[in-house]
């Protein structure tokens, strides 16, 4: 209720639940206290920061246990750092006061941090559920690994039919897979060809236009050649998608 006090949002889900009124003073008291709220009592919600207000939400967890709460993307309005800094301090009272949760965020980090099981939701379905390291290093579809894996490489690349077998070809080799698309796409890390490291600053290789493109911290450089000449696909670390469905598929290079 935005043109109610912090004290009574606070205790208005104990009184539409009879609690006695002693009960509900002291309650309220000691949530407030647990979020930082109470020398805001007595302030509007409208006037609050959107961070007094993200405490505000959470403090009614502290008010009676619910055997199920959902917490809904209670983070989204606040930006960047003060976001991570809130949800760091505010996560160790979260888990203690919510007997049982379902939290809802857009964020991987908050996700992760929360549970140890995370559901990845597509186009308002469930796409696959797992850890952090199921999502980070063996993720079943091109959404989940584009949300969650950022940095890696994106591209789509045409599935070609000879000798009764599917393949595709990226950077002079050749991969059969079993997909009956047009296309696939193809997450990779890059490397030094040189030194055989991991790319740090090319952070990002992409086609288009007839040319490779990479991005680095100085801005973008372009190449003519199928990749930039010190760094190119680590050829291990290969995950191929389906276009039509977008689920990972299997494949083997072709010698």
């Amino acid at each position: 209720f935005k043109l109610r006090s912090v004290f009574h949002n606070i205790k208005y889900p104990l009184k539409i639940r009879k609690f006695l009124k002693s009960e509900i003073e002291q309650i309220t008291e000691r949530a407030m206290a647990r979020y930082s709220l109470s020398a805001l009592k007595d302030e509007f919600v409208f006037r609050l920061s959107d961070s007094d207000r993200v405490r505000l939400c959470l403090a009614r967890l502290n008010t009676f246990k619910a055997p199920l709460t959902i917490i809904d993307n209670v983070f989204s309005p606040l930006d960047g750092e003060e976001r991570k800094r809130l949800f760091a301090e505010l996560l160790p009272l979260i888990k203690t006061d919510a007997a049982s949760a379902i939290f809802a965020t857009d964020s991987a980090e908050e996700a992760f941090a929360f549970s140890d099981k995370v559901f990845f939701l597509n186009n308002g379905e469930i796409a696959e559920c797992g850890s952090a390291e199921h999502y980070l290093t063996d993720p079943n579809t091109l959404a989940a690994d584009k949300f969650v894996n950022a940095e890696r490489n994106f591209v789509l690349l045409p599935v070609k039919n000879g000798n009764g077998e599917a393949y595709f070809e990226a950077w002079g080799k050749r991969f059969s897979v079993d997909t009956a698309s047009e296309y696939v796409f193809v997450s990779y890390e890059a490397v030094n060809s040189g030194a055989g490291e991991r790319a740090v600053n090319p952070v990002r290789l992409f086609g288009g236009f007839g040319k490779t493109y990479y991005k680095t911290e100085d801005g973008i450089n372009v190449v003519s050649d199928s990749a930039p000449t010190a760094y190119a696909p680590d050829f291990s670390s290969f995950r191929v998608f389906d276009l039509i469905g977008e689920n990972r598929l299997t494949y083997s290079e072709k010698t």
